[in-house]
């Protein structure tokens, strides 16, 4: 059977657990707490920051790819205008080139007529 001396020494123990977990563990306890809420925000934060780089991210590749749409249209573009260009270009050579032909032939037949001629002169 206890004795009034060792239920003393439980209350006396018991009296130095609350001090301990009073002035030791709770404040210990409350600060872990606090960082524990404060790492919660942060997380936090940090979740918003990398939603809203993600939306930047999808915004940055729309207009990346709307850009990239322009330049091809654009390019199109340019190389129907070339294409064009270069028809009316290779039109005008080809008629000069028809006109050189043509100047020659008519040469050609003066040459002729002027021959035929002088051998008419020559032949009375």
């Amino acid at each position: 059977m206890p004795g009034k001396g060792d239920e003393l020494g439980m209350f006396k123990t018991m009296d130095q657990h609350d001090i301990l977990i009073k002035e030791d563990i709770l404040p210990h306890l409350e600060k872990v707490e606090m960082i524990q809420n404060d790492t919660k925000n942060e997380i936090q934060k940090v979740k918003t920051e990398v939603q809203s780089v993600k939306t930047e991210v999808a915004v940055v590749r729309n207009a990346q790819t709307s850009m990239e749409l322009a330049i091809l249209k654009e390019g199109q573009y340019i190389r129907e205008l070339l294409n064009q260009l270069l028809k009316h270009v290779l039109k005008i050579d080809d008629q000069e080139l028809t006109s050189k032909k043509e100047i020659r032939c008519k040469l050609i037949k003066s040459k002729k007529v002027s021959i035929a001629f002088i051998g008419m002169l020559g032949n009375w």
